[in-house]
């Protein structure tokens, strides 16, 4: 079966790939069987200590597990050889090692993505004639044409087979773009996306039967064929946003579309330049292709392995603090570089110096918002609807979904700090989240508030959000002397969460020194909170009220006979009818 060429939709993120492969590490050297596959399925489903609804690490699907993972993305990226079956051992690469141990993953992963091309011997099937770097295309074609949408990505960029095709590639988005703007209303242009992708996928899939693997007894005819590819080349999309955006080359712009950094741009530059889009012919069989090529760290160079070039790049980063006015100690940050002879520690100078100017600049960020301007206060209710959209373009959703109630309570202000756990770009964007913390914690003047917010539902949502939140709030009320509430936001609250938090905030416990005090909320309420905030210009003394209304002793009492859906409509009653 024909495929386009992607990168692995599971697990999703590259981060939470890297995650995972710290937990094997203590494999490397192992002989490559069905033991060792289950060994690696056991650490991914035990990973947190939070073991998937209906799987135990016995599970008869554990080897699977296992062989899914490292067979994806790891050997995808040259983290780890891994041959047949019982045919040799599972190794580590040089690269594996490095991502591990490093400070900077970014660079580790852009010297990975860079080297990925078709053909290789560690190819997927179905994809033998197809002759590009991904990574160069992508940086070509964004050179003429600013950015790129998933859509655009999904149909007409994966479906380049030759790196002679690109400029043809350009033209079709070009002209797709063109026709796009001449359509009113939003169905009207929904409809032209998926007519376009559709008439696209069955030019590039014109020689395939239309035979996929489905439930038994159900046949597929052409449409149906078609209908599934076209949401296979979205999720192929999807993961190609993720993972380019991980080698800081690349960012998410204000529409949710792909561009090449502005930090980063010469470092495209230099790949696009070096590699060109040309692939390099192999001859190698895969373990060699692996250990020397693809798995080694310097077979190819980035544009930061050149010190003129670091003297350039840091140069540019000063220039630039400057011109935002962004209040950074050049003089002594200069000092230091300059006196610096290792090439890696002025690459962590530099990535140091990046993270202050993007903190920096998030500072400026949350003064503007707390601010309490009509815009921004629209953009946020505005990005909500856009979220819980099904037919929207945003790439992720929970993270967009967290980002934003970062955006509100920067909005609500009136803090002493805010803390979201986000990572952002260099343009305030969220790039990816911290494991292990919760989502947002904000220190008022009188009490602090730590919010978890989830698009999840059901028994997932329990499952998965409330032993966690629970933790994140106790253990926030051990490290501090103010009052500590926690405030969890669903779209919509699964029914078991709220009566695990009124129980909770009912039992004083010793591990965290007291009740946990949660209150949970669905996400439309809070909207209507918000509203009210900016409307009445509250502050956070009525959040204080709200909270101690709905968690304090004397009010939670009466609610020990009466249950958890008087507690969670009387707070209704009070603060959102």
């Amino acid at each position: 079966m024909k495929s386009p060429w992607s990168f692995p939709t599971s697990p999703r993120s590259p981060y939470k790939v890297i995650e995972r492969l710290k937990l094997i590490t203590s494999l490397d050297g192992r002989d490559y069987d069905k033991n060792l596959q289950i060994e690696i399925g056991k650490k991914i489903r035990e990973e947190g200590g939070n073991l998937k609804v209906g799987l135990t690490s016995n599970s008869s699907t554990l080897d699977f597990v296992g062989r899914d993972y490292i067979t994806r993305a790891p050997k995808k990226l040259g983290l780890v050889y891994v041959p047949g079956s019982g045919k040799g051992k599972f190794i580590f690469t040089e690269q594996g090692k490095n991502l591990i141990n490093s400070k900077n993953m970014e660079f580790v992963i852009q010297r990975q993505i860079a080297k990925i091309q078709y053909p290789s011997p560690i190819s997927a099937r179905g994809t033998e004639n197809i002759e590009i770097i991904p990574l160069t295309t992508i940086i070509e074609i964004l050179k003429k044409v600013k950015d790129l949408s998933r859509t655009e990505v999904m149909i007409f960029v994966i479906t380049i087979e030759k790196f002679t095709q690109i400029n043809s590639a350009i033209k079709e988005i070009l002209n797709f773009r063109d026709e796009l703007k001449e359509i009113k209303g939003n169905l009207k242009r929904r409809g032209f996306r998926k007519e376009t992708g559709i008439k696209k996928l069955e030019t590039f899939y014109q020689n395939e039967n239309f035979k996929i693997r489905e439930k038994k007894g159900k046949k597929n005819d052409k449409k149906e064929f078609l209908k599934i590819k076209l949401n296979n080349h979205k999720d192929y999309a999807d993961s190609i946003f993720r993972y380019f955006i991980a080698t800081g080359l690349f960012k998410l712009n204000k529409k949710s579309r792909l561009e090449i950094s502005k930090i980063n741009e010469k470092d495209a530059d230099y790949l696009l330049k070096t590699l060109g889009l040309k692939p390099k012919d192999i001859e190698t069989d895969e373990k060699e292709y692996v250990n020397n090529y693809i798995g080694k760290e310097n077979s190819i160079s980035l544009f930061t392995d050149e010190l003129t070039n670091l003297i350039k790049k840091f140069d540019y980063l000063i220039e630039l603090s400057s011109k935002l006015k962004l209040k950074i100690n050049a003089d002594t940050i200069q000092k230091k570089f300059n006196e610096e002879k290792s090439l890696d520690i002025k690459k962590d100078i530099i990535v140091e110096l990046q993270k202050k100017f993007i903190f920096l600049k998030m500072e400026k960020f949350i003064k503007k918002l707390s601010e309490r301007n009509q815009n921004d206060f629209d953009e946020i209710l505005n990005h909500f609807e856009d979220i819980n959209d099904r037919n929207s373009d945003i790439l992720d959703k929970p993270l967009q979904y967290e980002y934003n109630f970062f955006r509100a309570f920067a909005f609500i202000g009136d803090f002493v700090k805010i803390l979201p756990s986000l990572n952002f770009d260099e343009d305030t964007n969220p790039l990816n989240t911290t494991s292990n913390k919760p989502d947002l914690i904000i220190e008022y003047k009188n009490f602090i508030l730590v919010v978890e917010v989830t698009l999840s539902s059901g028994q997932r949502q329990y499952e998965s959000e409330g032993a966690p939140v629970f933790r994140h709030v106790g253990k926030c009320q051990n490290e501090n002397s103010k009052p500590v509430f926690g405030l969890f936001i669903a779209e919509k609250l699964d029914i078991n969460m709220p009566i695990e938090f009124l129980s909770r905030a009912q039992v004083r416990t010793k591990t965290y020194n007291g009740k946990v005090r949660i209150l949970p909320m669905v996400r439309l309420d809070f909207t209507i909170l918000f509203k009210k905030i900016f409307k009445d210009n509250l502050d956070s003394e009525y959040l204080l009220k709200l909270f101690n209304d709905s968690l304090s002793d004397d009010a939670l009492a009466k609610y020990r006979d009466l249950g958890e859906e008087d507690w969670v409509n009387d707070f209704r009653d009070n603060y959102i009818s």
